[in-house]
């Protein structure tokens, strides 16, 4: 009878009416040799779904929730996935319902329904951040992270497990941070929640990387976006060079598993790497960081649709040609807040490089002629020299009553006072930066154990940062000190 409804694929109302029997005779005393009557319930409630009777879906929903104890683990896992699987596509609420009925019952279950439990609520948590349901995804990882604890203390043997609910807990906090960040007058008036995110972030790290050197298998699903997240704050303060290392080891994690995420991870990547390959000579080894795109894992996406942009914006920075790259830029419609400041980032080193091509020729150059060749603003262009000249990379000096950048000036008399002030700017900014390692290193131990280096603190301004009015302060800081153009 069980086949016989199975395998009716036009009348509906038919196969429906054909689990039930199944169910009826078991319960007559039938001989459920396979676990017909569980099979079947999974089938009546899905066709229940189909069919919009929620009462009905509750009801037999409740029958398989009971009949669970009694079938093997993959077979659990499998028609459970079916039935929540179907509800989410047909209705969210009776989704969310199921989902809750199915949480509240496995709760305190011991086995392979535990592990069960503990995969639906690390997905759960996933959707809740999803829709931005945040308190929601808040209580549902606490939740999880009870069950993993001895006597009040995470279980050391359940560490692979802990390892998700903490990737869950970094990318809650930066959420968190991200939604304060977004509006000025919201850090305004929560402060305190604000550096209180920042301070549970800084924990979250530092309780990550310790408890990487004791565990022998992990989730490649959780330590890519332990990974991703690390790199997001090695950004933030401006240490590029983990920053694109742990971008990469979060790609390739991504890639194993086939994420969603795989893509805009590898966004963040080819970004960091521009970055870091722009810096001076003095402060990033670029020399020996190959492109990407010279790697085997990363060349076949060279032509994937959400990557040839990207691609192309890589070819523009490493030729120098800000034409075309401020013409791609225009073509990348991305929404990650992450990628679109960044990306803002790498538009401001590639036209700083550009002018220094553009002026080295000439004794002097009108603003006008730089707006027009680097497609940038007026106040743009001044505080982009203005900048070049504080960091070294520009000899000259500034002409904002002609509108003129003078050029091979710097050592004349008439420019002693500039050279003066020059001079007096680059100590502050190297006192300014000493002031937050120390203070990094002293609220926070962030020096080594992190596979190759340790952060120098999120609030340090670090090297040669081009960060202008423009774009957003940095979100994963806990002091906001970063080199700004005022």
């Amino acid at each position: 009878k069980y086949y016989e409804a199975y395998y009716e694929k036009d009348d509906m109302d038919m196969k429906l009416s054909s689990f039930l029997r199944v169910i009826e005779l078991i319960n007559a005393g039938g001989n459920d040799t396979d676990d017909f009557g569980f099979k079947s319930l999974t089938e009546i409630v899905v066709l229940y779904i189909d069919q919009q009777q929620n009462e009905n879906v509750i009801k037999y929903f409740k029958e398989f929730l009971n009949a669970s104890n009694n079938v093997k683990p993959n077979d659990l896992s499998n028609n459970l996935r079916k039935i929540l699987n179907s509800a989410k596509s047909n209705n969210v609420d009776i989704y969310n319902e199921l989902h809750e009925l199915t949480m509240q019952t496995f709760n305190g279950n011991q086995g392979s329904i535990k592990h069960l439990w503990f995969d639906l609520g690390i997905e759960r948590c996933h959707e809740f951040m999803t829709y931005r349901m945040y308190e929601k995804c808040g209580n549902m990882v606490a939740e999880l992270h009870e069950s993993l604890k001895n006597n009040g203390n995470d279980d050391k043997s359940q560490t692979a497990k802990l390892l998700q609910v903490y990737a869950v807990k970094i990318q809650l906090t930066m959420k968190l941070i991200e939604n304060l960040a977004s509006n000025e007058s919201s850090i305004a008036m929560n402060e305190d929640e604000y550096n209180k995110l920042q301070y549970e972030l800084r924990e979250l790290i530092d309780i990550t990387r310790g408890m990487m050197t004791n565990v022998d298998i992990i989730s490649n699903k959780a330590m890519s976006i332990i990974y991703e997240c690390w790199a997001k704050v090695y950004a933030s303060s401006n240490d590029w060079s983990n920053c694109y290392k742990y971008f990469k080891e979060s790609f390739l994690l991504y890639q194993q598993i086939a994420h969603k995420n795989t893509t805009k991870c590898l966004k963040s990547l080819l970004i960091s790497y521009m970055i870091l390959s722009s810096l001076p000579q003095e402060t990033a080894e670029q020399d020996k960081i190959p492109n990407p795109f010279a790697m085997d894992e990363i060349s076949v996406y060279q032509n994937h649709q959400e990557i040839i942009i990207m691609n192309n914006l890589v070819d523009a920075f490493e030729s120098d040609d800000i034409n075309s790259f401020n013409k791609l830029l225009k073509q990348q419609h991305e929404t990650d807040a992450f990628i679109t400041k960044y990306l803002a980032l790498v538009q401001l080193r590639l036209q700083g490089k550009a002018l220094c091509n553009l002026v080295k020729s000439y004794d002097r150059v009108k603003l006008a002629w730089l707006c027009h060749k680097l497609g940038m603003k007026l106040d743009g262009v001044e505080k982009l020299i203005v900048k070049l000249i504080i960091d070294g990379e520009l000899n000259g000096r500034l002409d904002q009553v002609n509108m003129f950048l003078i050029l091979k000036e710097r050592d004349n008399k008439a420019n002693a006072i500039l050279n003066a002030l020059s001079v007096w700017c680059k100590s502050v900014n190297t006192l300014r930066n000493t002031i937050n390692s120390r203070a990094a290193n002293k609220s926070s131990s962030f020096g080594g154990g992190m596979r190759g280096g340790g952060m120098s603190g999120f609030g340090g301004f670090g090297m040669s940062d081009y960060f202008d009015d423009d774009i957003n302060d940095d979100l994963y800081v806990m002091d906001q000190s970063f080199l700004s153009w005022n």
